[in-house]
Parts: C-alpha cells; structure tokens; sequence
C-alpha cells in the first residue's frame, strides 16, 4: 500500500538559522520597550528620595545669640522685678521720721517751713516719695529760689534749700519788705540781717 505524499518541511524551517533568530529577539525587545514607554506614568512605581536641609552655620549663630539674649534679659526682667517686690514690702525703706529727712541751706527760711511740705513723707516708702512734687512745693516759699530732694537708700531724705538773694527793700503798706532782682518779695524774719542795712535801696510800692 503507497503512502500519501504530503507537503515536505525543509530543515531551515525546523530549525531557522541563529541570524534568524537574533533578529526575532531585537524586534520583541523593541516591542518591549515601547510597550513600558507606552505605561501611564501614575503607574510605574517611583522611589522617594529623602533630601537633607540644613540652616546655614550663620544663622545658626545668629539664632543661638539670640536665645542667649533672650535668656539673660528674662532673667534681668525676673530679678528687677524680685527686688521692687522686696522694695516696696520691706520696712527697711520707710522714712520713720523728721530724723531721717536732712535740710542744708537754711538761713532765711524756717525748718518748719519745709517740714509742711515733707512731713507728710514720714511713714512713707522712700521710692515711693514723689521728688519732682517735692521740689516744686519746695519752690513755692518765697525765700526759695530753687531746691532739690534726694532719696538715699535705704531710708534717708537730703534736702538742699538754695535761697534768694535780696537787693532792695520794699514799702508795702506799712509793711517793710524785701525783694530780688525779679521781683519777690520776702519777709524778714526776727532780726535778719538784712533789717538794719543801709545799703540797699528802698522801693515805694
């Protein structure tokens, strides 16, 4: 019995050549690579790169002063405040009384005539004694041309009384005077010095 003849399959078929071969695995790399160029780009997995950022080594300086500052006012702020808080409490600071308040400069003006003005002081914290108000009142005495208060611590007054200087006698009335050269008229007190002076001229007012 004949076999049937059929289509005959050449050997390069079987077994294709290695250029052959080659060239498949080029094109199928190439569809490859446009196959993952092809790829949404949200899906392809990307790698986070953590990056470092570091102050410059002057504002690092600048910021460490700075707090350094910062710390020693605080702490200037706390102590300042510390020692008003004892200040203001303490016993030690009180003018107890007229003792403790010095007056220089008197000669025409009257102890007493300060004491209206700073007896009221006694008793009182010594920072807390108002100078400038002092002083003013101070000046409000005719015989006072200027005056200053100071405060010593821990409980003492100083006064200085700087007083005018007369140039003139003037007749008020029936009253006997003497003035300035602008113009304030002061009192003699008891037997001033100046009561029997025959130097000075007299003024009709």
């Amino acid at each position: 019995m004949a076999r049937k003849s059929g289509p005959t399959i050449s050997q390069d078929e079987l077994y294709p050549s290695a250029n052959e071969s080659g060239r498949d695995d080029v094109h199928d790399a190439r569809l490859l690579d446009l196959d993952v160029e092809q790829e949404p780009p949200f899906l392809r997995v990307q790698k986070r790169v953590s990056v470092r950022r570091s102050l410059p080594k002057k504002t690092v300086t600048r910021l460490t002063w700075a707090a350094v500052a910062f710390g020693i006012v605080f702490l200037c702020g706390i102590t300042v405040a510390s020692l008003y808080h004892y200040g203001e409490r303490s016993w030690r600071f009180r003018v107890e009384s007229s003792d403790d308040i010095e007056i220089s400069g008197l000669e025409n003006v009257a102890r007493s005539q300060v004491m209206e003005v700073m007896g009221g002081d006694i008793g009182r914290n010594i920072f807390f004694v108002p100078l400038a108000q002092r002083k003013g009142q101070l000046e409000q005495i005719p015989w006072v041309e200027s005056a200053s208060v100071m405060r010593f611590i821990p409980n003492r007054l100083k006064v200085e009384i700087h007083e005018r200087t007369p140039v003139a006698f003037a007749r008020v009335g029936s009253r006997i005077l003497l003035t300035d050269g602008v113009g304030t008229w002061m009192e003699m007190r008891g037997m001033n010095k100046y009561s029997n002076s025959e130097l000075m001229p007299l003024i009709e007012v």
